[in-house]
């Protein structure tokens, strides 16, 4: 997640959500190393976001009526495990370091809820 940060150090908290800074996120375009609590390195378990692009880059709407940035890519449990899994993020995130944008004329914010019967 894209956060109001001033350190280049990816932390991970405990949904798996990092917090990065606008220089990271404007400027991160390799494979990352990554490595887990053990020392292990996950490489093998790393997965592209596309055939052609290894970080996907998204925003989510949205946080107090704004909208936030994420950049990311999906570190597989095992080997079989399926490959994309789509969760919100506005409900995970930690809201005070996330950075928060007004949101762009493309972006569409529900505020009425609606049942099925």
């Amino acid at each position: 997640m894209l956060a109001d940060i001033k350190e280049n150090i990816l932390t991970v908290d405990t949904n798996g959500i990092g917090y990065i800074n606008q220089w990271i996120f404007d400027k991160t375009y390799t494979r990352p190393i990554v490595i887990d609590g053990n020392g292990n390195n996950l490489d093998s378990l790393l997965v592209d976001f596309t055939p052609t692009a290894f970080w996907g880059v998204g925003k989510s709407c949205c946080i107090d009526k704004e909208q936030v940035y994420s950049i990311s890519f999906k570190i597989k449990r095992n080997k079989t495990e399926e490959i994309f899994k789509y969760r919100s993020l506005t409900d995970l995130v930690d809201r005070r370091i996330t950075k928060k944008m007004k949101p762009d004329r493309y972006t569409i914010i529900q505020t009425e809820t609606t049942a099925e019967n």
